[in-house]
């Protein structure tokens, strides 16, 4: 009976050990993230993002939408990204730490600065950000990431869809909220800016022109509001 027991035990581990592999293997190759777990979150995944390849640029954001300036960091150098001066008007931002590879010690993680456009101030215009990667303490190098953000108006009509088909313009889309079913029923949308940049998150949703998109920003930026969640039923 232990033989038994021993040899029913260790096939279960084998079949555990052969679905962890299949799983990897069908992964992505893309980078994901965490499922958005509060509006905060969701705001962040729909957010325009740049990086430090964009250090110098002017980067066009509708106004709005979030941005995010993400950052390699690795805190075990001693050098950390902080916020060296920013327009008043767009104000702090949201600060989220994605730490690195837990089996490769010393990794370098990721570090996110988050700012929202929606402001009952005017943002629309152009706003410079500076970010500082330095140590806390001494006269060690430092070095500078600069981007000026150009928040955009929208100039677009207020509703679309409806028995007249009304449209959006060239950099927006219609928004249909999920009760309306993607104007059926002559129902109104309204019209939204098309997002500049989507980030790399695999949250699949299905969009009203029947295809499924990578997430909704995705979907967005191609002109297309999102019907539901997940893949679209074939």
């Amino acid at each position: 009976m232990r033989f038994a027991s021993l040899v029913s035990t260790l096939g279960l581990a084998a079949l555990s050990i052969v679905s962890f592999v299949a799983c990897g293997g069908a992964a992505s190759e893309e980078p994901t993230e965490t499922p958005a777990t509060d509006d905060g979150e969701a705001e962040e995944i729909k957010a325009a993002v740049i990086d430090e390849g964009d250090d110098g640029k002017t980067i066009p954001i509708s106004l709005g939408r979030s941005f995010t300036v993400a950052v390699s960091d690795n805190a075990s150098t001693g050098y950390v990204w902080s916020v060296k001066s920013v327009d008043r008007t767009l104000g702090q931002p949201k600060i989220t730490q994605i730490a690195g590879d837990s089996s490769r010690p010393g990794a370098a993680g990721l570090k996110k600065f988050t700012w929202s456009t929606k402001s009952p101030l005017d943002l629309v215009g152009k706003h410079t950000i500076v970010l500082l990667h330095a140590r806390a303490f001494g006269n060690s190098p430092s070095t500078t990431l600069t981007v000026t953000v150009d928040i955009k108006g929208t100039a677009t009509a207020a509703t679309c869809g409806g028995i007249i088909g009304k449209t959006c313009g060239v950099d927006a889309y219609c928004d249909f909220a999920a009760s309306t079913h993607c104007g059926a029923g002559d129902q109104m949308g309204k019209c939204d800016a098309k997002p500049q940049f989507c980030p790399a998150v695999i949250l699949p949703v299905c969009g009203c022109n029947g295809k499924t998109f990578n997430n909704s920003c995705e979907a967005n930026r191609a002109g297309v509001s999102v019907i539901s969640s997940g893949k679209c039923a074939k």
